[in-house]
């Protein structure tokens, strides 16, 4: 039914259908005037206890696909938890993915026979990720092409007895448990970086404590205590401690580290954070660590070298190289240790106090020494054996693969007058 709408004149000037407007405009005030309707609790739980799964879960794919995907985090996947014995991981044995390739013995590379043959003169090689590479392999092609058949049946087989991330405790213990079984004729401890990347040069009490003095919590007396070699140097960790722009850049690394340790996103933020904080000025000058006494690291190669002895095995220690001139700064980290303020206390560390100790060492046991410091830094350019692909960038630890054929050729050289007639 249609409603008129007349002017003052008596006009007809609009029609409308009658009632319905108004009916309409009391249902929407009816609506508008409805009071919002209160969620239970329960509700709200469920709603944030769905919206953090989505939230989590969204993240843990996403870390999950850069992880698998990231070229550098790859040969984790290499590694597994289980192990035959206490140990933090292992390599999987049968492993054969991204050129990696695990024997079924847990050793990288090809099979082998546990029981050596008559003619077999066994090396295995020891270490961390530096001696993960192909040098093993290229050793025993060097020195298997100089053996002369005229004369010996002889073939040497060198086993890479390393895992990427070992510091000279899983390399003590992956000796004792993976390595004297093989009854080796030589072993070479390769060179020996993680202790000190890791921290595990120092005791519980010393973290703990060098913790709470750089927090403000403790004083000066606290680090007395820990020994000579800090009441020595109380003076420069008192420096670090009082430099405020410092501190801070310690604390923000060690927030990052935190964040960083499971989430790859934030550890790549983390990596960021570190290039921008720290620098390798000052490099080689002097430092705190050009004393420290690495006593953690020679009483684990002590002990090989006490188990070779007993187990007539020859052995052979290495020192450790370095390119920190031409990469120093290019590395986004440092070891999480509370006694290492830059890049210039590592560098220090390695050159002054690790490689003297373990040269002594070797001359108190009358070991065959591989000086691949030496060696190195006696090359005009270091660079070559440590760049990327693209041949400016790189890091100061690895080798690339012209780096690993120098090493095998380095060890040969210093190996081969006592190898040549091994009986």
């Amino acid at each position: 039914m249609l409603e008129e709408i007349i002017d003052n004149n008596g006009n007809v000037i609009s029609t409308k259908k009658k009632n319905l407007i108004s009916l309409q405009t009391n249902q929407d005030n009816k609506e508008l005037n409805k009071k919002p309707t209160k969620l239970s609790f329960k509700k709200k739980l469920a709603y944030s206890l769905f919206t953090s799964f989505m939230f989590l879960y969204t993240s843990y794919m996403i870390n999950k696909y850069y992880r698998e995907h990231d070229d550098h985090l790859a040969p984790d996947k290499a590694h597994t938890t289980k192990c035959s014995y206490e140990i933090a991981y292992c390599l999987i044995k049968n492993f054969d993915d991204d050129g990696l390739k695990v024997n079924s013995l847990g050793f990288k590379g090809e099979e082998f026979q546990i029981e050596k043959a008559e003619n077999i003169y066994r090396i295995v090689v020891l270490g961390g990720s530096t001696s993960f590479g192909d040098y093993p392999k290229y050793l025993e092609d060097i020195l298997n092409s100089n053996v002369e058949p005229s004369k010996s049946n002889i073939r040497y087989e060198v086993i890479n007895g390393a895992v990427r991330g070992y510091g000279s405790d899983e390399i003590l213990k992956r000796f004792m448990h993976d390595v004297i079984p093989l009854k080796p004729d030589l072993v070479i401890y390769g060179p020996e970086w993680n202790d000190a990347f890791g921290c595990a040069l120092l005791s519980t009490e010393e973290r703990k404590t060098l913790n709470l003095f750089f927090s403000g919590l403790v004083d000066n007396e606290s680090l007395r205590k820990l020994g000579p070699w800090y009441e020595k140097h109380i003076a420069d960790f008192e420096r670090n401690r009082d430099n405020r722009l410092e501190n801070a850049k310690r604390v923000a690394i060690q927030v990052g580290d935190i964040l960083g340790q499971k989430t790859y996103l934030l550890k790549r933020a983390r990596d960021k954070l570190r290039t921008k904080l720290l620098s390798a000025s000052n490099m080689d000058s002097l430092s705190h660590m050009d004393d420290y006494p690495p006593t953690h690291t020679l009483n684990n190669m002590s002990e090989i070298i006490k188990t070779c002895e007993v187990n007539n095995i020859k052995i052979s220690l290495v020192t450790t190289h370095d390119d920190f001139e031409d990469f120093g700064n290019s590395v986004p980290w440092l070891p999480s240790c509370g006694i290492f303020f830059d890049m210039n206390d590592w560098c220090r560390y390695n050159r002054k106090s690790l490689n003297p100790s373990v040269r002594k060492l070797a001359l108190e046991h009358n070991l065959i020494l591989i000086d691949l410091e030496r060696s190195f830094n006696a090359e005009s350019s270091k660079r070559k054996y440590f760049a990327s692909d693209d041949g400016k960038t790189g890091e100061f630890m690895h080798f690339n693969d012209l780096g690993n054929k120098k090493v095998a050729e380095i060890m040969f050289k210093t190996l081969w007058p006592y190898l040549k007639d091994p009986s």
